[in-house]
């Protein structure tokens, strides 16, 4: 029963928001949202700001600069395809509810509330999120904490190292960044 109650106050308490592209970088948020409100002249002399201050072409080399320095310090963010990462992240939290057996107890609290609907994704979310993240959040020890008699931390350490260590590089890559990983 308390699985049940815990996946229908999912479904009460959910608010989805999308992320929208100008909320993941800088540059983004400049291409996309127009928005460059807080761009730095770093190129400029103070006699060429002072002379030029307010020109549309002052403007434009200012906001492109300033973009393209933010292209160049996200650039290793930037490198990663962010679709097939989504894809392949759902892949892994999917696999991880299989390998924890979530998708009976989902499909049994399913079954006792029809008014959930039959999306079992919600399901595995919310379960991850409560059980899974909360356990890595707040646990006393996260490592050997268990739920429905899994211990969740080393658990899904193994399936997470084992899962994303089997993905070829090339796959989540755009292209490869020139800077170093610091």
């Amino acid at each position: 029963r308390d699985v049940n109650d815990m996946i229908s106050s999912c479904h009460r308490n959910r608010k989805m928001r999308p992320i929208e592209p100008a909320e993941i970088s800088t540059c983004f948020r400049r291409i996309c949202n127009r928005d460059f409100h807080d761009v730095v002249d770093k190129y400029h002399t103070p006699e060429q700001r002072h002379r030029s201050r307010g020109t549309d072409y002052y403007m434009f080399a200012v906001r492109v600069n300033d973009t393209i320095d933010a292209i160049g310090s996200e650039q290793q963010l930037l490198s990663f395809n962010l679709p097939t990462m989504g894809i392949l992240i759902e892949q892994y939290v999917c696999s991880l509810s299989r390998i924890l057996q979530w998708d009976q107890v989902i499909t049994s609290a399913m079954a006792m509330n029809p008014s959930l609907g039959n999306d079992k994704r919600q399901g595995v979310a919310h379960m991850f999120a409560k059980y899974l993240l909360g356990t890595l959040d707040f646990a006393s020890d996260p490592l050997d904490s268990e739920v429905l008699g899994v211990p969740m931390g080393r658990a899904s350490s193994h399936v997470m190292s084992k899962f994303f260590n089997q993905l070829p590089l090339s796959n989540v890559l755009w292209f490869p960044s020139v800077r170093e990983v610091e």
